[in-house]
């Protein structure tokens, strides 16, 4: 009876090893074809450039009307320069992807790449590849309107909030 029973545990085993296999840590192979698939380096080298068009819209905000002069300028456009260079030098493919690697394999178990990878295969997961920044910045404008509208409020609240802290500071 013991040896039936070993025999079936062996056998049970052996039938769940494969379930037990997929829900484990994913290989760098399969990582690697999933950031390679989703295009991960291509959005990683935009950055650079989204950083620059976020520093030019932050000065021009700030600016507002006021004119600057050349000298002026040129310390702006020096200043936005390093900048990139410095974000070109550090946050680059080469240097971040280990780190992508290690996070995904971290975060998900085999199954669950191996199912991303079948979607973002898919022409539906390219077409989600393709129209996700369009959406993202549609989501960061709409956010940034509707955080416009706020401001004035959360300024009074901050205000009213200051002067609350004073008065119940004496």
């Amino acid at each position: 009876m013991s040896k039936i029973l070993t025999i079936a545990f062996i056998g049970m085993l052996v039938a769940i090893q494969p379930a037990m296999a997929a829900d484990s840590q994913p290989s760098q192979a399969s990582v690697r074809k999933l950031l390679q698939v989703t295009h991960a380096k291509k959005l990683v080298d935009m950055v650079p450039a989204q950083v620059d068009s976020m520093m030019r819209a932050s000065i021009k905000a700030k600016l507002g009307d006021q004119k600057l002069t050349a000298a002026q300028q040129k310390v702006l456009a020096n200043m936005r320069a390093k900048l990139t260079r410095l974000i070109k030098q550090n946050l680059n493919w080469a240097s971040l992807e280990p780190h992508y690697v290690d996070i995904y394999q971290k975060s998900f178990d085999q199954r669950e790449i191996n199912s991303m990878l079948a979607f973002y295969s898919s022409p539906a997961g390219q077409a989600v590849i393709a129209k996700m920044p369009r959406v993202m910045k549609r989501t960061m404008q709409l956010v940034q309107s509707q955080l416009s509208v706020l401001m004035p409020q959360a300024r009074q609240i901050g205000q009213e909030t200051a002067k609350k802290l004073e008065a119940a500071g004496h």
